[in-house]
């Protein structure tokens, strides 16, 4: 009997902390209000595939929502 694989992928949800905010001032990015969504994938193919869709408001995984 072969041994089956654990999945890989799993999430989690984390304030965000100093160093963040630091990181996105250096970068000239907005502070955004909430947490942060933490997801582990599989492998490259399928981070690729997440960080392509866009939510229901038309905004990219991982980017600051533009100002209005």
């Amino acid at each position: 009997m072969a041994a089956k694989p654990k999945p890989k992928a799993f999430a989690w949800v984390r304030p965000l902390n100093p160093s963040d905010i630091r990181a996105l001032t250096a970068l000239g990015r907005e502070i955004p209000d909430g947490e942060l969504l933490g997801l582990r994938t599989a492998g490259m193919l399928e981070k690729a595939a997440i960080l392509q869709q866009r939510d229901p408001a038309g905004e990219e995984p991982g980017r600051s929502p533009p100002p209005t």
